[in-house]
């Protein structure tokens, strides 16, 4: 499911985008999507059910922010599954109280079998709202935000370095849109309500 829509955008500008406009949504999207990923070192759409291999030095693992976790297992040097933990007794998941989970604590002294990827995780590593079958509402504001300020970026009124916009035909339409992710993080540093989105994702995951 998509981070935002033309939908939200438009409703967020309040005017209808051109047509140019929505050819232009469909380049930056990707990229919007992207950066938000990187930068909260997360994923808000939907996805299946994978296993991630994790280090182990004792009695804390951090994990990539997930869900729906169905076993915690240390491997040995194959990858191969050779013992399976049991939450409550052996381990804990953080942050309490919320359903995506990016620590283990283990309850026992001697903690988790120690080495590189030695501690295999099975779940949806994903923040995405499985309740309510949407991507989190702050994510999509985030995104409607960040696409919308490249659109308004790139209107009559606003100036841009030639050397940062980039030319490409889509879908029959000539369009222009501003380039990388600097130009995305410096709209993270002027727009306060697009750093407050990122804080407080940020809070959130630390419990």
């Amino acid at each position: 499911m998509a981070y935002t829509t033309t939908s939200l955008v438009s409703n967020y500008l309040d005017r209808a985008l051109t047509a140019d406009e929505q050819a232009l949504f469909a380049v930056l999207l990707p990229a919007v999507t992207r950066w938000i990923d990187q930068t909260l070192s997360s994923h808000f759409d939907t996805v299946g059910a994978t296993e991630r291999f994790y280090d182990a030095e004792g009695g804390i693992v951090d994990i990539d922010p997930c869900q729906a976790i169905t076993a915690i297992s240390a491997v040995d040097y194959e990858s191969q599954a050779d013992y399976a933990y049991t939450e409550g007794t052996e381990y804990v998941l953080y942050p309490l109280n919320e359903t995506v989970k990016n620590e283990l604590r283990a309850r026992a002294k001697g903690g988790f079998t120690r080495g590189v990827k030695r501690i295999k995780v099975a779940a949806k590593f994903t923040e995405y709202d499985f309740v309510n079958s949407k991507v989190p509402e702050d994510i999509q504001l985030l995104a409607t935000r960040l696409v919308a300020s490249q659109i308004r970026a790139l209107s009559a009124d606003a100036v841009v370095d030639d050397a940062s916009v980039k030319k490409e035909s889509v879908e029959g339409h000539t369009v222009e849109y501003v380039t990388g992710g600097d130009y995305l993080t410096q709209i993270s540093g002027s727009d306060p309500i697009v750093s407050a989105l990122l804080s407080t994702r940020r809070q959130l995951m630390v419990g």
